[in-house]
């Protein structure tokens, strides 16, 4: 897989939630962002709502 640097910059960028406290929490954010970034690259915006769900669903 490609990863876009520039895309999570941005989204590194904007507001980080203050929900990410712990080390924890900020790995699942980055994996999160990861995830939703993928699926906004690779695949249709059904499969990126659907990966993201999961995601929040996962944490």
């Amino acid at each position: 897989m490609i990863f876009q640097p520039r895309i999570l910059v941005k989204t590194f960028s904007g507001v980080l939630p203050e929900k990410v406290s712990t080390v924890k929490n900020f790995i699942f954010y980055i994996i999160s962002l990861l995830a939703a970034n993928i699926s906004l690259i690779f695949y249709t915006q059904n499969h990126k709502r659907v990966s993201v769900c999961f995601i929040a669903t996962k944490k």
